[in-house]
């Protein structure tokens, strides 16, 4: 029998369409994948540098031009700043003193971090943190520190105190 033999009597015996048994119309054909369009290509790698590097076109003042992406960046934290936005200004100054834009930078202790004393006056933590590094101070400490401070501000130093009711200060007079 010949190939053409075994189709056609395929056709006449009766085929149970079933799972894993899908109509003979639907079946894959012969010498044809399965997957005609095939695994689709892998997308490129992004180059976030080249993205960052590449120039921005803003519009001010009516005319478009090209900018630094820094540039731009440094522009949206100062507009933020003048309107208040603490975050902003704070991140835009250390910005400029990354790129040397306010002077050298001044080296950052390990320490770093924020220091939250709203009962003493700026001098004074300086001091604190010159001598004893981070806080946490101890009564101690901050005694020894009002002590040096108080030795030698200046009135107008004192007047300002005075003016913003420093707690801690009053607490060493008495």
């Amino acid at each position: 029998m010949s190939n053409n033999d075994d189709d056609s009597q395929q056709d006449r015996k009766p085929y149970e369409v079933g799972y894993g048994k899908p109509p003979r119309h639907s079946q894959f054909q012969k010498g044809r994948s399965g997957n005609v369009s095939g695994r689709s290509r892998k997308k490129p790698d992004i180059d976030a540098t080249g993205i960052l590097n590449e120039p921005v076109r803003v519009r001010s003042k009516g005319k478009t031009r090209s900018m630094d992406p820094r540039e731009v960046t440094l522009h949206q934290l100062a507009n933020k700043a003048q309107g208040g936005d603490r975050a902003s200004l704070f991140h835009g100054v250390n910005e400029l003193l990354r790129y040397g834009a306010l002077g050298k930078p001044q080296p950052v202790d390990a320490g770093g971090g924020v220091v939250h004393a709203p009962d003493l006056p700026w001098d004074m933590v300086l001091l604190l943190k010159e001598r004893h590094k981070a806080p946490p101070w101890t009564k101690a400490q901050i005694a020894s520190a009002r002590e040096h401070y108080l030795e030698d501000r200046s009135e107008e130093q004192a007047m300002i105190d005075a003016a913003i009711g420093y707690r801690d200060l009053d607490e060493g007079d008495a």
